[in-house]
């Protein structure tokens, strides 16, 4: 079974708040997301591969510099 994200608990991931984690899904920032009803859900799975690959980025950046 799959596991979701609210959009309380996603913020506390990462530490921003509410309006952040809307801010950074409309720029691109972070994944969409689903709605599941009339709230929106992040699947963990998927934001662990979207994390993965934050870090990737920065482990390249730090070889380049």
């Amino acid at each position: 079974m799959k596991q979701f994200l609210n959009t309380t608990e996603l913020a506390q991931r990462y530490g921003i708040s509410k309006a952040t984690v809307f801010n950074l899904v409309r720029a691109g920032k972070l994944p969409h997301g689903v709605h599941l009803g009339k709230s929106r859900r992040w699947d963990i799975k998927e934001l662990e591969a979207f994390e993965k690959t934050l870090n990737e980025g920065i482990l390249e950046s730090e070889v380049i510099i």
